[in-house]
This record gives C-alpha cells, structure tokens and sequence, in this order.
C-alpha cells in the first residue's frame, strides 16, 4: 500500500450496522424470498415422491444466503446505480454499511454530502437523521410565499441500525467542520443518553428469536403442503380404485394433521385457525368423499367452516357433501345461507334451484327460480341496455367441475 493510500484508508472511516439489524433485515428478505419455492411448489407436482419437510433447513439456509448477498450487491455502487431513479444513489436497504466518515464528507451508498454544507441535523419520530443543508438553494427567494429559512433534505440516515457509539461519532464529526449545525431536541436527547451495557445484546437476542422464527415459519409451511399432498394423493388413489393406498395416504395426512411439529409458534398461528386449516380440512373433506365415507366428508367440512366460515367455497363445498350425503335439507338450509352471505351468488342460486329439481319440487324450484331471478337483477345485473352498448355485469364467481356436474345432473335427472 502506498503512502496515499495509508493516509487514504486512515481518513476514511466506515461505520457499520450492528448484527441484530443484519439478521432482522436478511430474515424478513428470507421469508420473502421464500414465497417462490413455495409458489413453485403449490402449483407443481413434481416433488410428490419426497417428503417435504425435510428441506425447511437447507432451503432457508440457501434462501438466506440468496437474501445476505442481495443486501450486500444493493449497497454497492453498482447496486445503488441500479436502483438510483427510485433511491437517488442511496441503498433501497442499509444493511452492512451504515455511514462512510471521510475528510471533508461523509457518505450512504452512493450519496456524499460535504460537511460544509449540512446546516442542520433533525432526528424524526420513526428514527432517521435528516441530514438538511440550505446549500441546494441558498439566501434569494425566488417564489412568493416561500419559507426563507426553509432547509432541503439531502438525506435520510437510520440512526438505530448502529451502535449509540458510532451514532454519536457521527454527529461529533459533523460538528467538528460545521460547529454551528443546528440539532433538534430529539436528537440531542439520544445523544445525551449513557452507553447501556448489553443493550446491543438485548437486541441480539431478538434479531435471534426473528431468524428462528422464520425457520420456524418455513417448517410449517412446507408441513402444510405435505398434509395437502396426502390428503389430495388420498383422493386421487379412491378415485383410481385403489382403496387400500386411498386409506394409506389418508392415516399420513391425518399423522401430520394431528401430530405438528412441537413447541411451534408458526402451527399455532398458521395451521390451527383461519383459511389455511379450513384448506386442510377441505382437503381432507374431498378425499373422505372419494373414498365413499360422506358423513366423515360432512363432518370434516363443517369443522372447517369453523375457521373460516367468510370463505365462499368452503361453505360452498359442505353444501353439496351434505346433498350427496343424503341429507337434502340441510344443504338447502345451508345453500340459503350462502345466498344470503353472499350477494349475486349465482352459483349458489342455481344449486338450490337444482336441489329442488332433483327432489321432484318444480313448482318450488320454479317459485325460487323467479324471486332469485329478480334478486339478480337487483343485486348484480341491473337494468338493461347498459352504456357502452355491448357492456354487462356478470356473476363474481367462477363455475368450477364440480359445480357443473352437481347442476347438471339434478336438472337432467329431474327430467327422466
């Protein structure tokens, strides 16, 4: 190293975030990141033969290395060029490297701002430095009306992403070439504040707790897709005729269903309330149906109605396990729940209609047929001709298999 150099690498000084604010950050991005491969595998089929589950750790070990080295490209000059027309030459994400310290500026990615020109420093109630310099537009007001001692902000720094230490180096730089910077109260106030012992372990300690967590979140993600993969696999061996292999990957299914990873804070939350368990146990609902034990497809669909009783589908699907199960009443009970939950269901209107038919009560049927009729014009069709000509409003929902034949084969059989 020359003698330029050492001076160089002796004037600049680069300050760096502390660790907790690195695993925060990379963790959020690994959570992220990880909504591809599970995208990938919601939609795909290819990874049936293989247990799931056993990649939560290498793929968050991988994902998160993908996520540290995308942190770490954005914050370099080609980086901060790259996003520059949305961040200015500033990194989208302090994450590595907090401020340069140099001899007559300081520095954020790509951004530089003499310390001449800051004229004052302003702490915000979310915790960033606004570094404001009257430099850009100086003494003349030009617009009437405008604010003469009005500041810009040149720019924004994270002050909680570093140690109070280097925080207060900072300022005390800036103060050394610009002694009359103006600093708010807030600001003097952190930096009147003691150096705590183990502060910065306290938020260690979360930034730890964040980082399991996401582990955490990816087990039982992936154990909700295995739980998916058995009951569907279930499903699709009843159809086939294969009975034996149906109850199989059904007791499967119902292991993984019953017996959650321990101590996980993700199940709780994830799997054993809201639309994701009302997933499962439709699921299973569905293969119970296939392999010809209704009444358990009826009480399986019921239990998820429970966690997500909002859901159209599902209260949709308990309907008709209830019809095909016998039990006609009670799926018009439920039909006229749904039509009255929700409005311009079409689908729901046309099952009721079709119960009926498929119970020989066509005068009923053609009574119903007429009030739902004028209940569609009112709540989604509306009046006719619509402007621009050519332009009508059509039902929310979609018309799915199922559906098609569940209709179909009322209305044709109520015709024999």
């Amino acid at each position: 190293m020359s003698d330029a150099e050492a001076g160089r690498a002796e004037a600049v000084r680069q300050l760096h975030t502390v660790v907790s604010t690195r695993l925060f950050i990379a963790s959020i991005l690994t959570i992220i990141l990880f909504r591809i491969p599970y995208a990938v595998l919601l939609v795909n089929t290819f990874w049936f033969p293989t247990d799931v589950r056993w990649w939560t750790v290498p793929s968050i070990l991988l994902l998160f290395a993908a996520a540290h080295l995308l942190l770490l490209w954005q914050e370099t000059p080609a980086g901060c060029r790259f996003f520059a027309p949305i961040f200015h030459g500033s990194p989208p994400i302090v994450y590595y490297k907090w401020l340069t310290l140099g001899k007559s500026a300081l520095a954020i990615g790509d951004r530089q701002v003499l310390y001449g020109a800051i004229d004052a420093l302003n702490l915000t109630f979310w915790g960033n430095v606004q570094i404001c310099s009257r430099a850009l537009r100086g003494d003349e007001t030009l617009v009437a009306g405008q604010d003469k001692d009005k500041l810009d902000i040149v720019l924004k720094v994270p002050m909680g992403a570093a140690r109070l230490e280097d925080q207060k180096l900072f300022v005390e730089e800036v103060k050394k070439h610009r002694p009359d910077v103006v600093i708010n109260k807030r600001l003097a106030k952190r930096l009147a504040s003691p150096v705590v012992p183990g502060a910065t372990n306290a938020l260690l300690f979360g930034a730890i707790f964040i980082t399991l967590y996401v582990f955490d979140v990816a087990q039982a993600t992936l154990g909700y897709l295995e739980n998916l993969k058995e009951y569907h696999l279930a499903a699709e061996a009843a159809a086939k005729g294969d009975k034996a292999k149906a109850e199989e990957h059904l007791k499967v299914g119902d292991d993984i269903r019953l017996s959650p990873f321990p101590f996980s804070l993700a199940n709780k939350t994830l799997l054993t309330d809201g639309s994701a368990a009302a997933d499962i146990l439709v699921a299973r609902a569905y293969a119970l149906f296939y392999m010809g034990r209704k009444a358990e497809a009826v009480k399986s669909c019921q239990e998820a109605e429970k966690f997500d009783a909002k859901d159209f589908r599902v209260s949709l699907s308990l309907a008709r396990f209830l019809a095909e199960n016998g039990e006609h009443k009670a799926a018009r009970v439920q039909l006229a729940k749904i039509i009255d939950e929700h409005v311009g269901s079409l689908v729901a209107r046309m099952y009721m209609v079709a119960l009926l038919e498929g119970d020989n009560k066509a005068a009923l049927a053609k009574r119903f047929y007429e009030i739902y009729k004028e209940d569609l014009d009112n709540e989604l069709y509306g009046e006719e001709p619509m402007w621009p000509p050519g332009q009508h409003k059509a039902p929310w929902e979609n018309w799915y298999r199922e559906d098609m034949h569940f209709v179909f084969d009322k209305l044709v059989r109520s015709q024999r």
